[in-house]
């Protein structure tokens, strides 16, 4: 009698054991395929990676390397990469970077996220004459665009979202006006080539574009086109309950340049055009704040975590 009883008592405290187990189990599993939540310095990280070997521009071996380096981040988030290669009219070798969320099934409309990771080939606004030879390392324009979009790839909740995201981040875009280039080189080639080799990304239902949006010292404007101007309320009312609406200019004013407009979704655009730092050697490190980022990119995965707007 004496040992069924000590099997007993043995018996329960393995079952208690093993159901313990079980529940902390199931906790970690919660802990480990949380969502993590949007981090503006995580999103600084990603800048400062971009910017540490100097410039960026077209055929260069650090714009190489960053491409390199931006193909694997978004792989190892589990994107599916595509590589878009292409030769400039003025035989310079470029390549857009396109990467598709795998969630949530084909059916879902598409949402367009997309920056250029280029810089521009000379700093030909600075006010120093002697500067202007010189490649601006682009801190602000354009590494703080493809930073939050590197750092919303990790944070995006994309099953709560209903969208599928493709994300395209271009190249030879950012040399407009100057000797044998023209803008949005990049940008062109993918509107012209998507439906061919990326069919997935060809007719979003919505397109978002960041640029120079790390700068704490002004208000960051948002531009909408092709019958996107409801977005713009909506977004706005976003950044309005998180606190941040004193980041964000309320009068829309601006124009979107891009060939991006082709597609004809409804496009936003979130910028400075007034930036004081473009295309000089001050375009550096510090003027791009983890806090400015995170304004930005949390009000974005808010927003876009909401579902599709109509």
């Amino acid at each position: 009698m004496q040992t069924i009883r000590l099997y007993s008592v043995e018996l329960v405290l393995v079952t208690a054991l093993v159901g313990a187990i079980a529940f902390f189990g199931y906790l970690g599993y919660g802990l480990v395929y949380t969502t993590p939540t949007f981090s503006g310095e995580q999103a600084l990280h990603y800048v400062a990676r971009q910017v540490e070997n100097g410039e960026r521009n077209t055929g260069s071996v650090n714009n190489l390397a960053v491409g390199d380096w931006l193909a694997q981040e978004l792989a190892d988030a589990d994107w599916k990469v595509y590589i878009q290669p292409f030769t400039l009219v003025n035989g310079a070798e470029a390549r857009n970077i396109i990467a598709i969320s795998s969630l949530p099934a084909t059916d879902a409309p598409v949402a367009l996220l997309a920056a250029h990771y280029d810089t521009r080939l000379f700093a030909d606004a600075d006010p120093a004459p002697d500067q202007r030879v010189v490649a601006p390392l682009g801190a602000n324009s354009n590494a703080s665009g493809v930073a939050l979009l590197l750092e919303l790839v990790r944070t995006l909740n994309i099953e709560e979202s209903g969208y599928t995201f493709c994300l395209a981040l271009f190249d030879a875009d950012d040399n407009g006006n100057l000797p044998d280039w023209e803008a949005f080189w990049g940008s062109r080639f993918f509107v012209q080539n998507a439906a061919e080799s990326i069919d997935r990304c060809r007719q979003p239902a919505l397109v978002i574009l960041v640029d120079t949006v790390g700068y704490p010292g002004q208000t960051l404007s948002i531009v909408t086109e092709n019958g996107a101007a409801a977005l713009h309320s909506s977004l706005q009312q976003v950044a309005d309950e998180l606190g941040y609406a004193a980041k964000f200019r309320s009068d829309g004013q601006g124009i979107i340049a891009s060939p991006l407009l082709q597609l004809g979704s409804p496009t936003i655009l979130i910028t400075s055009f007034t930036y004081p730092f473009r295309y000089t050697t001050q375009d550096t490190l510090d003027k791009v704040s983890a806090e400015n980022l995170l304004n930005v990119g949390r009000t974005l995965e808010t927003w876009l975590e909401r579902g599709p707007v109509p």
